[in-house]
């Protein structure tokens, strides 16, 4: 019987925030939106987004 588990061992790394900022561009939607949505303020969203 043949495993139906296959494991996964990335070579390369992305930060969430990179993610979420590909998903808002996607969907046509303002980080300021989010923000918004969030309860943030864009500042804070920034920061979450584009950590340093």
């Amino acid at each position: 019987m043949a495993n139906k588990y296959t494991l996964f061992y990335p070579d390369w790394v992305s930060p969430p925030g990179a993610k979420i900022f590909d998903l808002l561009e996607e969907r046509e939607y303002s980080k300021t939106e989010l923000a918004q949505w969030l309860g943030f303020s864009p500042n804070y969203l920034k920061q979450l987004i584009y950590p340093s």
